[in-house]
């Protein structure tokens, strides 16, 4: 399973603000979406803790899609998304666990044969994996609805929450995987785009 570590873009930080977004549900803070001041005040009241790495499945970070019943080629093409960048932090929760807020900054560009979309939903998945023997622990679905409005492209930032546990195991015990939830048809397209590079 190849998991890559993107940076995130200069086109995406200015079509969706933050990339390395506030997450809220937690109240944790990742670098670049506050002020000193703010950050300062917030570290005074948060301990954060060792979180899994988390990374993007390369084979399912991309994916270009053609208007219905059109054959592919540069011209049919509704609209290309791409998985920009994601980031993890952790906080401590009850039973020995850390509870990971994880932030996924998505990238999509309208096509020629999209030029009547206004709001593309993306569905990624996020998943717990233990390293030892990549066995899934939890897998949650989310959705990235990402508004293009009268832009040729736009950004947003999903954010999904996970519970990991601690019990005789140590956060790098495990990984946290995100992917573009796709059909197999879509992964096949996605590959060959890939090998098309």
């Amino acid at each position: 399973m190849a998991i890559s570590g993107r940076q995130s873009r200069g086109r995406l930080a200015r079509s969706a603000g933050c990339t390395a977004a506030v997450l809220l549900g937690a109240g944790l803070v990742l670098a670049g979406c506050s002020s000193d001041d703010d950050k300062d005040a917030k570290t005074a009241q948060i301990v954060l803790n060792p979180c899994p790495h988390v990374g993007l499945l390369a084979a399912a970070a991309d994916l270009v899609v053609y208007g219905e019943g059109a054959l592919a080629g540069p011209e049919s093409v509704a609209y290309s998304l791409e998985l920009v960048d994601t980031e993890a932090a952790c906080a401590a929760a009850e039973g020995d666990k850390v509870t990971a807020e994880v932030a996924v900054s998505v990238y999509v560009r309208r096509g020629p044969a999209g030029r009547d979309l206004s709001v593309i939903e993306v569905p990624l998945i996020v998943a717990l994996v233990r390293r030892s023997d990549q066995t899934l622990i939890e897998r949650v679905p989310v959705t990235a609805a990402v508004k293009l409005g009268t832009d040729q492209d736009g950004g947003e930032v999903a954010y999904a929450s996970l519970s990991v546990p601690l019990a005789g195991a140590a956060p790098a015990d495990y990984q946290l995987v995100v992917a573009l939830q796709l059909t197999p048809a879509e992964l096949a397209t996605a590959l060959r785009h890939r090998q098309g590079r």
